[in-house]
C-alpha cells in the first residue's frame, strides 16, 4: 500500500461518502461515472451530471434507464468491494480511482503506478465480484 495513504485520516471511500452526503445537501445532480484523486492533499471527488439518452442500435427505440425499483449497487459499496478485493489480491491500489456504472456492474478503476496503467474491478449489482483486469503501462 501507498505509504502516503497510510498516514491520512480520510481515504477515498470516507472521501466519497462526504462528497455524496455534500452534493445531496446541495441539490447537486450526483450521477456516475465518478472520478477520485488525490490532488495537492485534497480528495477531488468528480460526478459527470450530463443527461445521456440510450437509444438502440436494432430498434431505434430509447433505452429505459433502470428504475429507482431495480437493484443497483450504491457506488461507495463497488468501491469499498473493490478495495477489499485488490488488497486481499495483490492488486496494487493507489489514487486516482473511477467508477462506471452499466446496466449489470460497477466498473472500479484504480491506478496502478504513478506513470501509468490501470486495473479494473467489475463489481455486479449484487455485490460480488465478477472480475478483474490490468492494463499495465
Amino acid at each position: 500500500m501507498n505509504p502516503l495513504l497510510t498516514n491520512m485520516s480520510t481515504n477515498e471511500t470516507e472521501a466519497f461518502r462526504v462528497a455524496s452526503e455534500t452534493a445531496a445537501e446541495r441539490g447537486w445532480p450526483w450521477r456516475p461515472p465518478f472520478v477520485i484523486h488525490l490532488e495537492n492533499g485534497c480528495w477531488d471527488v468528480c460526478a459527470e451530471a450530463e443527461l445521456t439518452v440510450r437509444v438502440d442500435l436494432t430498434s431505434g427505440q430509447a433505452i429505459a434507464e433502470p428504475s429507482a425499483q431495480e437493484a443497483i449497487l450504491e457506488p461507495l459499496a463497488a468501491l469499498l468491494q473493490a478495495k477489499e478485493f485488490a488488497g486481499a489480491n495483490g492488486l496494487t491500489w493507489k489514487p486516482s480511482f473511477s467508477l462506471q456504472c452499466t446496466p449489470t456492474h460497477w466498473v472500479v478503476g484504480a491506478c496502478q503506478a504513478q506513470f501509468g496503467g490501470q486495473v479494473y474491478i467489475h463489481i455486479g449489482h449484487d455485490g460480488q465480484v465478477q472480475h478483474s483486469m490490468v492494463n499495465p503501462k
